[in-house]
């Protein structure tokens, strides 16, 4: 776990990624069915050693395709104390063609790894909106704030159940104190589309 930030330095966050730990590989990289992976994460929220700079009775987790920054549309899995969240992640892949295709992707990619966010830009309306309001320009806008040209990930929230069996393992914590969170990967599909040029005639 480390810090990162979300968009902006005031949105300060923490990320859980394997990929960025600098020990050894985990044994878990090498599993040949990496789609069948499933993280379990508990929480305890300690008032003594944490400043609150969110509401207590939510938080906000993103998931997203490893080494990208979380984009701007990403919905957040909200989890709540005395809540088991458990979140199904379907590996669909999907490539889109920059322009004069349809599609106008932008390969984030190419403009590098930003070490801020340890990761790559991923939708970034936050460029879109500074263009936007130093000169007016709808058009420059436009082609900072396209869809990424690869995106991997779509999640769905499976179901909602209480945790008092964790209250009952750890009984200095009361529910309002604790949350779970399963994470599961359930299906790796590759979907194609077919893209035609953008024509004008003058």
């Amino acid at each position: 776990i480390k810090n990162t930030y979300y968009r902006l330095p005031s949105q300060q966050c923490f990320t859980i990624d394997v990929n960025a730990m600098h020990k050894d590989d985990p044994l878990f990289k090498d599993c040949p069915q990496q789609a069948k992976w499933e993280l379990e994460l508990r929480y305890r929220w300690s008032k003594e050693s944490t400043m609150l700079l969110l509401p207590a009775w939510s938080y906000p987790i993103f998931v997203h395709q490893t080494g990208h920054c979380p984009p701007d549309k990403l919905p957040a899995v909200v989890l709540l104390p005395g809540k088991v969240i458990q979140v199904t992640v379907k590996q669909l892949r999907t490539i889109r063609l920059p322009s004069p295709y349809k599609s106008m992707c932008t390969d984030y990619k190419s403009m590098g790894s930003f070490p801020e966010f340890k990761g790559f830009l991923n939708h970034d309306a936050n460029t879109c909106y500074n263009a936007l309001m130093a000169n007016g320009s709808y058009g420059e806008c436009k082609r900072s704030c396209t869809l990424p040209c690869e995106q991997t990930f779509k999640l769905k929230l499976k179901y909602r159940s209480d945790v008092e069996d964790l209250v009952i393992y750890h009984p200095t914590l009361t529910v309002e104190q604790t949350f779970k969170l399963k994470l599961k990967y359930r299906s790796d599909v590759e979907d194609l589309v077919i893209y035609h040029p953008t024509l004008t005639v003058e």
